[in-house]
């Protein structure tokens, strides 16, 4: 089984496998990112699950706009050195209706009710949702 299906095997209501593999086909500063390997795979199934409860509670569609990231594809985009995203733990959200607010608030109010254990980023532009197995916030 490849890491697509793999990803798809989970019935999500709201992604699909093919939007985690075309992160790993990106290209920063020449550096490419890649697909997990394939022991990290089990890792993202729990964000996955929490990105999908908030897209059916937001209402509205979300873009995942980074997933897993290899160290030399993390270091180029600027990510801390122990970064989930190198353990297929994280991902970045974006509310393509430009409501980072409202979708930050959605995922605070899963943290709340004990959803998840881990962490959350509210940046401009987008929101990073991670289950590391403790709660951080920034």
């Amino acid at each position: 089984m490849d890491y697509e299906s793999f990803i798809d095997s989970h019935g999500f209501h709201f992604f699909k496998g093919t939007e985690l593999t075309r992160l790993a086909k990106r290209v920063k500063k020449g550096i490419q990112n890649s697909e997990p390997h394939r022991s990290l795979w089990r890792n993202v199934i729990p964000t996955l699950m929490v990105a999908d409860i908030a897209r059916e509670r937001f209402g509205s569609p979300i873009l995942i706009t980074s997933a897993y990231r290899n160290p030399s594809y993390n270091a180029v985009c600027g990510g801390v050195r122990h970064s989930q995203h190198q353990l297929n733990r994280a991902l970045d959200l974006v509310p393509r209706n430009g409501d980072v607010k409202g979708l930050h608030k959605v995922i605070l109010d899963l943290h709340k009710e004990g959803l998840f254990n881990g962490g959350i980023g509210k940046y401009n532009s987008f929101v990073h949702i991670d289950t590391r197995g403790k709660n951080a916030d920034w």
